[in-house]
């Protein structure tokens, strides 16, 4: 034990540290609130501080309790602060053994506290009321509520969609057990445009695929077209086993659920496929394309070959009734004039009308079948067609189709996976320039129409500007690139970028849903695949 000349025990450096950091964690806790406080200027938006250890996961729903009311809150945003406190000082002493004797020597420490806290902030969803969640309203502002985290029964009230027709599609994320809380979405949100976002193997087709099942099993007001570059959606008129079923859910569903979802799934629903995978096979009739969109297929641009065009154009104009290819050839070979003998040897060179996605005269089209009024959802295989330019021009015929039958009584939700190959920011040629400007125009008009997309892809920067921008409905998925992230924030600005970058840490299958299509943003996992997934 070591002293000083006066004979007071020295207090070793461990010592003085462990002082140091006692002072200044009383001084911590007597200055910051025991419990998170909350407080509102505008009774729409709230803000907090909290001790670090109090913190909330940004995404998290809250209770916010006054002195006269409850309410539930979201929280958008939260961020670690510090902020200098007040002084405090330690006096230590020590020996300094000298030649000539001991001397005693007095050193004062003098700090400054700083906070180390947690401030953050949210929107306000409403007042809990025995009825239910009133709406926020404007003005009510309140100071030093508490705030704590929401149970369970309150969030699943928030969370349960109004219209009586909901969407079950998995369970909320940070409620405990897993699948305490379900999120259903809103049938009426898929009136207006959607996107879905995530990086390979971040679950898109299976969220999909949930999502589509669920709107066909719904007693909803608009058919469904789905285009299918990967043959993803070939057998979602094919049910699982139920021992397969409940393995992609959280907990096992009754026999009695899935009668009836195996009764309704599986009936209305076209498949068309390419032979021989399916009699009725997808078939294109060369007179359900426009003049121009014909020419495309031949590489026929209206103004760079204007002689070959416009010949072109006439003979068709000639046409009365379907026709094809061979109908097309024998009227270029009555025709004497040098550009329909260049046209016969385009079409023979390009070996377009060996193409075997063109019907003969007396097949049905794909146009044909889908006139008709007795499905509600139809899968486009195009992934199975031989070559890209088949997929290109199937693709303009269903978009063809869309919007000569577009009829506001009869809505169309529109599905397109790789949406980035449909409709990109810079088109690679004259048939994708044609498919972009369909979807552009969907895009922008559809809605008062009928028509409604629901688009698909890992790459939102790659596709056309013009087209993501008209989506008011995300749900986002895994994302770890930065570039993508902030590109998204700025499309989709209503929505809080910090809620966004938690998709950076998203695990297989869990998503960040916003829009219509959602009460407020919902982190939620997804689940219960009813139908095989692939070919």
């Amino acid at each position: 034990m070591a002293l000083d000349d006066t004979g007071t025990e020295l207090q070793s450096v461990s010592n003085l540290a462990t002082q140091y950091d006692r002072v200044r964690r009383e001084i911590d806790d007597a200055t910051l609130p025991a419990k998170p406080l909350a407080f509102s200027v505008d009774g729409r938006t709230f803000g907090y501080e909290a001790q670090v250890r109090q913190a909330f996961r940004v995404g998290s729903y809250v209770s916010i309790k006054t002195k006269d009311a409850n309410y539930l809150g979201q929280v958008t945003a939260q961020d670690v602060a510090t902020r200098d406190g007040p002084q405090y000082g330690i006096i230590a002493t020590a020996n300094a053994g000298l030649v000539m004797g001991s001397v005693s020597k007095g050193s004062h420490f003098l700090d400054r506290v700083r906070f180390r806290y947690v401030q953050g902030g949210g929107e306000l969803i409403g007042r809990l009321t025995p009825d239910g969640i009133e709406p926020a309203a404007e003005g009510r502002a309140f100071d030093e509520a508490e705030l704590e985290p929401a149970s369970g029964d309150t969030i699943a009230l928030h969370l349960t969609a109004a219209d009586t027709t909901r969407l079950d599609i998995g369970y909320a994320l940070g409620v405990e057990p897993p699948g305490k809380v379900r999120v259903q979405l809103q049938p009426k949100g898929f009136y207006r445009h959607t996107f879905i976002c995530g990086q390979s193997r971040s679950g898109k087709t299976f969220a999909l695929g949930v999502m589509l099942e669920r709107l066909l099993l719904a007693d909803g007001a608009f058919r469904i077209i789905i285009l299918d570059p990967n043959s993803d959606f070939v057998r979602i008129d094919k049910i699982r086993a139920k021992d397969q079923y409940d393995k992609t859910l959280v907990a096992p569903c009754s026999n009695e659920e899935y009668s009836a979802i195996k009764s309704q799934l599986s009936s209305s629903i076209r498949i068309l496929r390419p032979h021989p995978f399916n009699p009725a096979t997808l078939k294109i009739r060369l007179s359900d394309l426009d003049p121009g969109e014909q020419g495309a297929v031949l590489q026929l641009h209206p103004t760079r070959d204007l002689d070959a065009f416009n010949t072109f154009s006439r003979v068709v104009e000639r046409m009365g009734g379907p026709y094809s290819w061979e109908v097309i050839n024998s009227a270029l070979v009555s025709d004497a004039r040098p550009s329909s003998l260049d046209l016969i040897m385009r079409i023979q060179n390009l070996r377009v009308a060996d193409w075997p996605v063109w019907c003969q005269t007396e097949e049905p089209s794909m146009a044909e079948i889908l006139r008709q009024e007795n499905w509600r959802g139809a899968v486009v295989d195009v992934g199975s067609l031989p070559s890209p330019d088949e997929r290109a021009v199937s693709a303009i015929a269903v978009l063809n189709y869309l919007w000569k039958a577009k009829d506001l009584k009869k809505p169309v939700l529109l599905v397109i996976d790789e949406a980035h190959n449909i409709c990109p920011q810079e088109p690679a040629n004259q048939i994708q320039e044609i498919a972009t400007n369909y979807i552009v125009r969907i895009a922008g008009e559809g809605l008062k129409y009928g028509l409604r997309l629901l688009l698909v892809s890992q790459r939102p920067a790659k596709i056309h500007a013009s087209v993501l921008t008209q989506c008011e409905n995300l749900v986002l998925m895994r994302m770890t690139s930065r570039a993508d992230i902030e590109s998204l924030s700025q499309t989709f600005s209503q929505v809080s970028p910090t809620l966004m970058a938690r998709s950076r840490y998203f695990v297989q299958g869990e998503s960040l849903v916003v829009g219509e299509i959602a009460k407020s943003p919902t982190f939620a996992k997804f689940e219960g695949r009813i139908s095989h997934e692939g070919a």
